[in-house]
């Protein structure tokens, strides 16, 4: 009996351990990365059609996530995930389907098609930008909606 309550024990201890590393970072644009992960970075990703930004692949409660950031200052400028085990605060997930109104879409140029955020700020990538699809925004425009499935969520844009 002793020794089962000592596994608990320290299974709750090792859990809370895990549970802390894990949310030492905060997912809003602005928010200071810790330096322990700026000290870190991969490269550079393009956070706008003419931005790059140094970044950090960082997975908390089983979900990965890209957080790019400036170096300086080390605020957090762009997160993105295509982790199929994220879920919007609408419930909306990676790969599944989304019908978007032209009204509601989010056309950022040369960059992604975004719909709009949820709660906590998280948009559906429904699409990339390139500059030769613009007969594919009239198309939408037309139409007056997008249908299509989600490919990542993402906050924060070229601030």
């Amino acid at each position: 009996m002793k020794s089962r309550f000592f596994c608990l024990i320290v299974f709750l201890n090792l859990c809370s351990i895990f549970a802390a590393a894990q949310s030492d970072i905060q997912l809003e644009i602005n928010s200071r990365l810790p330096s322990k992960y700026a000290n870190k970075p991969l490269g550079v990703t393009q956070t706008a059609a003419s931005q790059l930004f140094p970044y950090v692949e960082v997975t908390i409660k089983k979900v990965d996530y890209m957080i790019a950031f400036d170096k300086a200052t080390r605020k957090i400028k762009y997160i993105y995930t295509d982790d199929e085990d994220f879920r919007s605060a609408d419930g909306l997930r990676v790969d599944q389907e989304i019908t978007i109104k032209w009204d509601d879409l989010d056309v950022l140029g040369y960059f992604q098609l975004r719909g709009l955020p949820d709660k906590n700020g998280w948009q559906p990538i429904v699409g990339r930008m390139s500059a030769f699809e613009g007969d594919f925004l009239d198309r939408v425009k037309k139409a007056g909606h997008l249908t299509t499935e989600i490919d990542g969520f993402a906050k924060g844009y070229n601030y």
